[in-house]
């Protein structure tokens, strides 16, 4: 109750900030239906591909979201305290990082922001299932903190890439509308994904995946080789055990 309560105390105080933001008086606008302020977004195929990505993007990184906490909490073991400092320390990245990123977007373009910083976040998505491959905990801890920073940085970019993209393509004058559309799609994706996530970790957790490489000879003396470069099994627990780390 105390954590619920600060966070509440902390928007409290964010939204008078908030309030004391100078903003423009909007000039007036005659009511319109519904069906006619998101017709035109829809039917923008300018627009179109840009909503298309990022309905996709939020619900790839919310079909994941879910499991961090949960795969450092079960998988390795950790206190609550590290798996809530190293959400910290990505966050915190992701904040120092928009000024950055904001002037690599002017000096080169902001595709190519989205490019680079798209590719580095689902990098370090496909670098979570090697960390309990190593058996070291100062490997472990330092390649997780590592997978943070590089995620927050990373995040940042993107974040700030699918922003100002939305606000670029949209027309003058009708931004609230093409932004309104944009969220409500992105929306949708970002409440079906956590749904879908939560239906598949049980089925998930009883399967198994192997990729086996096999090289066999009969040249001279019969040879066979494998080698399992990819073998991820759903109920095997990694972890600290009475003050060991197993993997």
């Amino acid at each position: 109750m105390l954590v619920f309560g600060v966070g509440v105390l902390a928007g409290l105080v964010g939204l008078l900030f908030l309030a004391r933001i100078p903003e423009p008086a909007m000039p007036p606008s005659v009511r319109r239906p519904w069906r006619d302020i998101f017709r035109p977004p829809l039917a923008d195929r300018g627009f179109r591909p840009v909503m298309i990505f990022l309905a996709c993007w939020t619900f790839a990184a919310s079909l994941t979201a879910p499991f961090f906490s949960v795969y450092l909490l079960r998988r390795f073991g950790l206190p609550m305290a590290w798996v809530v400092g190293l959400t910290v320390l990505s966050q915190a990245t992701t904040a120092l990082a928009f000024r950055w990123w904001g002037a690599m977007a002017e000096r080169f373009d902001l595709r190519t922001v989205l490019r680079v910083s798209g590719a580095g976040y689902l990098l370090t998505l496909a670098t979570w299932p090697f960390v309990d491959l190593l058996a070291s905990e100062i490997l472990v801890v330092t390649l997780l903190v590592v997978v943070h920073l590089v995620a927050g940085l990373t995040a940042a970019g993107v974040n700030l890439g699918t922003g100002t993209l939305a606000l670029q393509v949209a027309p003058r004058g009708e931004a609230a509308a093409y932004l309104a559309t944009n969220a409500l799609v992105s929306g949708m994706a970002a409440a079906i994904a956590p749904i879908l996530a939560g239906f598949s970790a049980d089925w998930l957790n009883t399967q198994r995946f192997t990729v086996t490489i096999q090289w066999s000879s009969t040249w001279g003396r019969e040879l066979a080789l494998a080698v399992r470069p990819l073998d991820f099994e759903g109920q095997r627990q990694a972890g600290y055990r009475n003050g060991t780390f197993v993997a």
